[in-house]
């Protein structure tokens, strides 16, 4: 569990728990160009986990989502994930490159940049299983704009409020969850 954030621990009704991370990191790297010195700050959000724990504290199953998320100068605004939860399961959305719907291969994850032709917003759905999907929400260039998950928030049982923007223009969408 090389540099994971815990997000979440999600109380189950029989006692047990679901823990819920990511892995983030950053660096800072200075370059030259010759005359002047110049300072790049890389910001990396990479495979969300869920821990399924049993009343007893036994790890039941634990689950990695693939996830590749590098930017620059930004504080990572447009990177991690949103996550709701909706009776018996667990939905997360997110930036990614829609490579990754359909991998070549397992562990042929393509990054997630931002300004790239083939952004989407990606939702996945868990089971109690640890069983999930990945699909498309929908495409960053039908939109112009980029999903802010960071800032969106699940407002009741089946509802999730998405935020996103471009320059000076913010838009708002419900994503409703059956």
């Amino acid at each position: 569990l090389y540099q994971y954030d815990l997000h979440d621990l999600i109380l189950r009704d029989d006692g047990g728990c679901l823990l819920v991370g990511e892995q983030y990191y950053s660096y800072t790297v200075t370059y030259s160009n010759g005359r002047s010195y110049y300072t790049v700050t890389y910001y990396i959000y990479n495979d969300i986990i869920v821990v399924n724990i049993t009343p007893e504290g036994k790890i039941e199953w634990a689950e990695k989502i693939p996830k590749r998320q590098e930017t620059r100068e930004d504080g990572g605004f447009y990177s991690s994930f949103a996550m709701a939860v909706t009776k018996d399961k667990l939905r997360f959305i997110f930036n990614d490159n829609k490579q990754n719907l359909t991998p070549k291969k397992q562990g042929d994850w393509k990054n997630f940049t931002l300004r790239d032709k083939d952004g989407i917003v990606t939702i996945v759905t868990m089971d109690t299983d640890g069983k999930y999907t990945r699909e498309s929400l929908f495409r960053d260039a039908e939109t112009e704009d980029y999903c802010r998950p960071k800032v969106c928030s699940q407002i009741n049982d089946c509802q999730m409020l998405l935020f996103s923007e471009q320059g000076k223009l913010n838009r708002y969408a419900i994503v409703l969850f059956r």
